[in-house]
């Protein structure tokens, strides 16, 4: 699973090819981190059957399936959201819910929970404890808050009926 930042990355080098001096800057972090996330983004390419990154000269993305890469990147960012609804809208769950619901693995999910945890540090936080589950700190209100930011932001959340039903009664 990838980071939001090496998912930016991999959006900046499918526009154009970068060194890695520049795409230090506009990531605005540091060329050692760059080629960690370079290195991480070619393995999962490589892995997916997507292609390769060619760091010959600048990092440059060598395609097979454009369209289809495209369309994963979409679809890797909306899953974040989605686990994120579905953690706020349950005041616990298990991961082995998750990996059911989403079909992911167990990895997959702790890296999006870190992932979370680290882009909405200053609102919260996720943890996973034994018998427990998945929990997040937040009273039923912020819960409310945060579930209807998510559904304003981002419409393609794909939230059936039965879903919907869900929410308002934990309302």
């Amino acid at each position: 699973m990838l980071t939001n930042r090496q998912i930016k990355i991999l959006q900046h080098l499918l526009i154009h090819s970068f060194y890695g001096t520049e795409l230090a800057k506009v990531m605005k972090t540091s060329r050692r981190t760059i080629i960690r996330d370079i290195s991480t983004i070619d393995d999962w390419l490589r892995e997916n059957n997507y292609g390769y990154i060619d760091s010959s000269k600048k990092y440059l993305i060598v395609t097979k399936r454009d369209k289809v890469l495209k369309i994963e990147i979409q679809k890797l960012k909306v899953q974040k959201y989605r686990i994120l609804y579905q953690l706020l809208s349950c005041k616990n769950i298990s991961i082995s819910e998750i990996t059911e619901k989403f079909f992911s693995s167990k990895r997959d999910i702790e890296s999006i929970i870190k992932n979370l945890n680290e882009e909405y540090r200053h609102l919260f936080t996720i943890s996973i404890q034994p018998r427990k589950g998945i929990l997040i700190n937040l009273s039923t209100y912020e819960r409310i808050n945060l579930i209807a930011s998510l559904l304003f932001s981002f419409v393609n959340l794909n939230i059936d009926t039965y879903e919907a039903k869900k929410i308002l009664t934990f309302i």
